[in-house]
């Protein structure tokens, strides 16, 4: 392990400028309000075991949590035709519960015990996938976070009722397809806008994915037609962006890392801007990919979405970080300032996801989160390692062609890891003051810990949890190679290139002074422009810049 200080990066922009609300990231100094924050109780946990194939609906089940009164039954009725399916595909009743628009977690907690499953009997009469249809103003949050323990949750909410059933719709209408063998596209797209939070995000969490899937790729173990890692770090642009959907020709898995937009520079003026735009695609200075932007194109169709970013699936009525920034704002910053005005009064789902899905030709499901993104998401830092695989067996998983709400359970498996551990904290401490020693375990341990489990339990996923993509894994008929063991000795590596070996060359009648002007520019953010103005492709740019790049590193490293 490293003493290095860490730096925690936030994936927040704003919406006017899209410059990050955080562009220099925290250090270590947000410890102590970190570990004032996390220095309450541990929330009670309740589990229950699930046998048999998690993706048969006949021996797990399926139901629907609705809104109280005729809201419930407004939405109940367009979903009346996807009800029937999953109770044709269960083999009885759709069961069905109804709650109060307004609850705390420990209100939710009681329902869960007392309605939902008081364990008085048999656990296979409580389904394992919930639907949980209605806004968040409608239904509480709380109810997904408690069913999330143990159960496949999933939440439907648009902002016209049509929209229920254009989405049941469309699930049966995949569902009625011949599941393709082998999978379908997996593309990554990382918005590197320049700022250190996506330079994290791409260095930390994307790389690493990439390296797995491509030595999975290699080994004919990722179940997808075509891997591509996409997106341009000196140009974030939105043509790049819409080009990585045009490559959704079959139903797969996109994965985009990002900042999301905030409140612009003096807050929102209207409630229904917040609502429509808070949780955009931020491209840095290109602008954002809001809702309305994909509304008349394909996104993704038949698929799942994966976003990485701030408020990307939607914004709660209080961030679950406040009080740890309102701890921190009794440092020499503002911290709450940061996104105070991105809190609304009602909370709400994000219009991105909300578009996407009532599509017919958009996604299945869509995961996003539902508050701030921190690095802390794939990043252990007291450990100091990356921690990506969360991330990577969720969309394996969805690539196998296993429900949404399997794939998902990967980012609730990983929340209930971080549960256990803090958890184990609080008892080790409450034991030590008992035997009057000293805490067992360090402030720094306990707050990344905290932030982690915050962070992860954050993570809401969007659409029917029984949703697939119509894809299956390829048969296997060939028999593994032997095992061969590495050679004793390992191969001298080929040295490094000088920086004289280090190509390409410019072109030909380009002026040198020309070409380092449009190269620093190139770096700024402006690749496009630089390379119209010199009369060169953008690809050729690219490489001249990377030549560059890698001779000035060449020159200067040990």
């Amino acid at each position: 392990m490293s003493d290095e200080p860490t730096t925690y990066n936030l994936l927040l922009s704003r919406l006017d400028t899209g410059a990050p609300v955080l562009p220099e990231g925290a250090g270590d100094e947000l410890v102590a309000a970190d570990a004032e924050a996390a220095g309450g109780e541990a929330e009670p946990l309740s589990f229950r075991s699930a046998s048999g194939d998690r993706n048969d609906l006949s021996r797990q089940g399926w139901g629907i949590v609705l809104p109280k009164g005729g809201r419930g039954d407004a939405i109940k009725a367009k979903l009346a035709d996807l009800i029937a399916h999953r109770a044709r595909q269960q083999g009885e009743a759709v069961r069905e519960w109804r709650v109060d628009p307004v609850m705390d977690h420990a209100q939710a907690l009681t329902w869960r015990k007392t309605k939902f499953d008081d364990l008085s009997g048999d656990d296979e009469v409580v389904p394992l996938y919930v639907l949980v249809a209605g806004d968040l103003d409608e239904v509480p949050l709380a109810v997904d976070q408690v069913l999330a323990m143990d159960t496949s949750v999933g939440r439907l909410a648009f902002d016209e009722d049509a929209h229920y059933a254009a989405y049941a719709a469309k699930v049966l209408h995949w569902e009625a397809q011949t599941p393709v063998e082998g999978g379908g596209p997996l593309v990554v797209h990382s918005v590197r806008d320049g700022s250190a939070a996506t330079k994290d995000g791409y260095a930390n969490m994307v790389e690493p994915m990439d390296a797995v899937f491509q030595q999975r790729l290699g080994m004919d173990k990722l179940n997808a037609s075509s891997y591509a890692n996409l997106g341009d770090e000196l140009d974030p642009g939105r043509e790049d962006f819409l080009g990585s959907l045009g490559r959704f020709d079959t139903p797969g898995v996109f994965f985009t890392m990002s900042h999301g937009s905030g409140a612009p520079g003096g807050g929102w003026t209207s409630e229904a801007d917040q609502r429509s735009l808070q949780g955009s695609l931020s491209l840095g200075g290109a602008g954002t990919i809001t809702g309305a932007d994909l509304a008349g194109r394909p996104v993704v169709p038949g698929g799942v979405w994966f976003m990485f970013a701030c408020f990307g699936a939607g914004t709660p009525a209080q961030s679950v970080f406040h009080h740890w920034l309102a701890a921190f704002n009794r440092g020499n910053r503002d911290a709450w300032a940061w996104v105070k005005d991105s809190i609304p009064e009602r909370p709400f789902i994000a219009g991105l996801p909300k578009t996407v899905l009532a599509k017919d030709d958009g996604p299945l499901a869509f995961i996003g989160h539902l508050d701030l993104a921190w690095t802390y998401g794939y990043t252990d830092a007291v450990l100091k390692q990356k921690t990506p695989g969360t991330y990577y067996r969720a969309v394996n998983e969805l690539l196998k062609g296993n429900r949404a709400g399997v794939g998902f359970g990967a980012l609730q498996a990983a929340h209930r890891t971080m549960e256990g551990e803090l958890a184990d904290i609080y008892d080790a401490e409450r034991r030590a003051s008992l035997a009057g020693l000293p805490p067992a375990t360090d402030d720094k341990r306990k707050a990344n810990i905290w932030m982690r489990r915050n962070d992860l339990r954050a993570y809401i996923l969007l659409g029917d949890p029984a949703a697939r993509l119509p894809v299956r894994e390829a048969a296997r008929t060939d028999t593994p190679a032997p095992f061969v063991p590495p050679p004793a000795e390992t191969p001298t590596p080929a040295p490094e290139p000088t920086p004289a070996e280090v190509g390409p060359r410019a072109p030909a009648g380009v002026d040198p002074d020309d070409l380092m002007d449009a190269i620093y520019r190139a770096l700024s953010g402006e690749l496009s422009a630089a390379a119209a103005d010199l009369g060169l492709e953008k690809k050729e740019l690219r490489a001249l810049v990377r030549a560059y790049d890698a001779a000035g590193r060449a020159a200067i490293e040990v």
